[in-house]
C-alpha cells in the first residue's frame, strides 16, 4: 500500500525468510514508479523492500528484541504489524482489510512506548505485552535506538557508540556544522537528553505530515540509476551524485556539493545510501534534497575497529586518512553556496566541545581532530575556488 492506494498483493514463506508476488499492475504502473518499484523486477524489489522494513540484523539488541516479542526473526516480527515506518508512506494488510493509512500512520497518533521503556529499564520482557505495530521494528541501524513523541514533536532517540558517550560531542559539533552550510532546520536541531541515566541523542524527525523520505534501492529506481556490477555495496559518493542528479530536485548539483562538503569537513565514514536521499511530498509529487540527519562517527570517531586512541598515537595516518577517504569533491559540481566565512572559528568550537571530557580522551585529540577540520576545510575552499575560477 501507498497510503489508501493498493500496489500489489504478496504473500510470504517465513521458513524461507522470501516473499512472492500474486496480484500485480502491468509495467507502466505510476503507482510502482512512485514507490520505486520496476515491474520487470517486481520480485526483487518487493523482496529488498520488505527486508529494508525489518530490524537490521546486525542491530546490537536483536536477540534480545526477538526474544521479548516471542518471535522466530525479523520478518516476522515486522508482519506481525502493518509494517508501516516513521519515514515513509508505505505499508501492508491483509488482502480483504479494511484498514486504512490514517489508521496505522505514526504521525497523526501515538503507539505503544513499551520499547522505549525496555530501552530505558534494559528489561527486555516487557517487550511480551508490547504492540508489535510500532515504529521501532520498522527502524534500520544496529545501534540500540526508539522513537519518542514529545509534545509535537517526534524524535529518534539513540544511544552512542562509546560506553562514556563522548561520540556525542562529534554528533552535536556535525549538526551544528550542517546548519551553518544548510541553514537552521525548520524542524530543530540535534540535542542530547538523558534515558535511563545515560546521555542519548535525540533526533527530530525531519518530514512533514505528506513528505516521506526516499533513499537507497527505491532512489536509485526512481531515478533511472543502475550500480550494475557495483551491486548494493556501490561507491556512495558515485551513487548520491546520480540519484539526486536523476532525481528531479530543485539545484540537485548544489545540493549534491553540499552534502558531501559536510561529510568531507566533519569526517563523516558511516555515509551510505540508508543515510541520504530525498523529500517527496506524497500529496503533490513536490521533492526537494534532503539534508544530512545521521552525524554517527563524525569529528574524530572514524569507526568502530579505528579508535581514538590510535588516531592520537598516529596522527599523521590520521591526516591520510583524510587525503585517501575525504577528498572525493568535484570542481563540476554548482558551489556557488559556498562561504567559506561561516566556518570561521568552528575550530575553536571543537576544541571547546571536548574539552569538558578530557578526562575520556588523549590529551592531543582535540586539538587534533581541530587540525583535521582544518585541512579539510581548506580542501573545501580550494574546490569551490576552482570552480569560481571556470565561471569567470
Amino acid at each position: 500500500m501507498l497510503e489508501d492506494e493498493a500496489l500489489l498483493d504478496f504473500e510470504v514463506d517465513l521458513a524461507a525468510g522470501e516473499v512472492r508476488v500474486v496480484d500485480a499492475p502491468e509495467e507502466g504502473s505510476r503507482a510502482l514508479e512512485a514507490a520505486g518499484l520496476d515491474a520487470g523486477e517486481l520480485e526483487d524489489d518487493v523482496n529488498a523492500l520488505v527486508r529494508s522494513r525489518t530490524l537490521s540484523a546486525m542491530r546490537l539488541d536483536l536477540d534480545r528484541i526477538l526474544e521479548g516479542f516471542g518471535a522466530e526473526g525479523r520478518l516476522e516480527l515486522v508482519l506481525r504489524g502493518s509494517g508501516a515506518s516513521m519515514t515513509d508512506h508505505l505499508w501492508y494488510r491483509e488482502v480483504g482489510s479494511g484498514v486504512r493509512w490514517a489508521d496505522v500512520s505514526f504521525r497523526g497518533r501515538d503507539w505503544d512506548d513499551g520499547f522505549l521503556r525496555c530501552l530505558e529499564t534494559g528489561d527486555y520482557a516487557r517487550l511480551r505485552s508490547c504492540s508489535p505495530d510500532v515504529p521501532d521494528v520498522t527502524c534500520a541501524g544496529h545501534i540500540r535506538k526508539a522513537w519518542w513523541r514529545q509534545g509535537d514533536g517526534i524524535y529518534l532517540l539513540k544511544e552512542p557508540l562509546r560506553e562514556d558517550g563522548v561520540d556525542l560531542e562529534g554528533a552535536l559539533l556535525a549538526s551544528r556544522l550542517c546548519d551553518l552550510l544548510f541553514g537552521p532546520s525548520e524542524t530543530g536541531a540535534l540535542a542530547v537528553c538523558e534515558l535511563g541515566g545515560r546521555r542519548v541523542s535525540a533526533s527530530p524527525l525531519l518530514l512533514g505530515p505528506d513528505e516521506e523520505l526516499v533513499g537507497g534501492r527505491r532512489l536509485r529506481r526512481m531515478s533511472s540509476v543502475d550500480v550494475g556490477g557495483e551491486g548494493e555495496s556501490a561507491n556512495a559518493m558515485s551513487v548520491l551524485e546520480r540519484t539526486i542528479t536523476g532525481s528531479g530536485v530543485r539545484d540537485a548539483s548544489a545540493h549534491v556539493a553540499r552534502t558531501l562538503a559536510l561529510r568531507n569537513l566533519v569526517m563523516l565514514a558511516d555515509f551510505h545510501e540508508g543515510n541520504y536521499g530525498i523529500i517527496r511530498n506524497v500529496e503533490t509529487g513536490a521533492r526537494r534534497g534532503a539534508r544530512p540527519f545521521d552525524f554517527d562517527r563524525a569529528l574524530g570517531f572514524p569507526s568502530d575497529a579505528m579508535s581514538v586512541e590510535w588516531l592520537c598515537e598516529a596522527p599523521e595516518l590520521a591526516l591520510m586518512l583524510c587525503l585517501g577517504v575525504f577528498s572525493n569533491l568535484k570542481t563540476t559540481w554548482d558551489w556557488g553556496w559556498y562561504d567559506d566565512g561561516v566556518l570561521e572559528g568552528f575550530d575553536d568550537e571543537i576544541r571547546a566541545a571536548y574539552e569538558p571530557r578530557a578526562n575520556l580522551l588523549p590529551a592531543n585529540f582535540p586539538e587534533l581532530v581541530a587540525r583535521l577540520f582544518l585541512t579539510q576545510r581548506a580542501y573545501v575552499r580550494d574546490v569551490a575556488e576552482a570552480w569560481r575560477q571556470t565561471q569567470a
